[in-house]
């Protein structure tokens, strides 16, 4: 019990000292600068305040290679549906966003869209709960996508993408701003691996893998293989299809 006073009357002491400080601050800019220059001060801060808030909120603006890029795309992959790669965009955008705000590592795991993405995503989840961090996004919405680059080699093609994204954002990651009343506007970039030959992919040059979903363990193939450690059976990936490999706030 002596203890737990104790330890009460040291933080009240504190916060007290820290009142006094503040008062005496005050106290000292008023002589220094006069009432007025506190309330040119005070507007001034006011000020800075609202400039952070609009530039928070500003919906941002893309530079893409869309319209030259997309008829090269379009030659090299014929059945290639822009469309479909934007609704894409879209919903790994905010599958990413979503796990991060449940925590649920385990469920990116078994998400097929995300496999490309799944170990990298995983573990940043895992080290965010262990840290005792949070971000939590709501309203999810993508303004806008537009195609930034495109690669065709070593049996893939790869589309990196930019979207303009809006969101309600709340973190206690320290130096990181969030607004509750108003929306977050920022850039993502996505990047989009299409494997078209399985023979010639090197995944030496791509940073992501396909794990084994019961050790861990580096899958051999991508179109389906019993596991080389355990020898569970790692279920063949549809390779005609664009899966996201990448998903980053720019």
């Amino acid at each position: 019990m002596k203890i737990l006073i104790g330890f009460l009357i040291v933080t009240a002491s504190l916060v007290a000292a820290f009142f006094i400080i503040i008062l005496i601050v005050k106290n000292w800019l008023k002589k220094t600068v006069g009432e007025s220059g506190m309330s040119e001060f005070s507007e001034a801060f006011k000020s800075a305040v609202e400039s952070e808030k609009e530039a928070y909120s500003r919906p941002k603006s893309l530079a893409g290679l869309t319209n030259i890029l997309l008829p090269k795309i379009q030659r090299d992959i014929p059945d290639f549906n822009v469309d479909l790669l934007y609704s894409k965009v879209e919903n790994g955008i905010k599958k990413v966003l979503n796990y991060k705000s449940t925590g649920d590592s385990l469920s990116v795991e078994k998400d097929h869209e995300l496999i490309y993405l799944a170990n990298g995503l995983k573990a940043e989840i895992d080290n965010m709960k262990s840290i005792n961090k949070y971000e939590y996004f709501s309203d999810i919405k993508i303004n806008k996508t537009v195609i930034k680059s495109y690669k065709h080699i070593n049996g893939a093609a790869t589309i990196v993408l930019e979207s303009s994204v809006q969101y309600k954002y709340e973190t206690n990651i320290k130096g990181r701003k969030s607004y509750k009343d108003i929306n977050k506007q920022t850039r993502y970039i996505t990047e989009f691996v299409y494997v078209y030959d399985e023979q010639e992919f090197d995944r030496g040059v791509y940073n992501f893998a396909v794990n084994c979903p019961n050790c861990g363990a580096p899958a051999r193939k991508l179109g389906g293989s019993n596991c080389d450690y355990c020898g569970t059976y790692v279920e063949p990936i549809n390779l005609k299809n664009w899966f996201i490999s990448s998903c980053k706030e720019k």
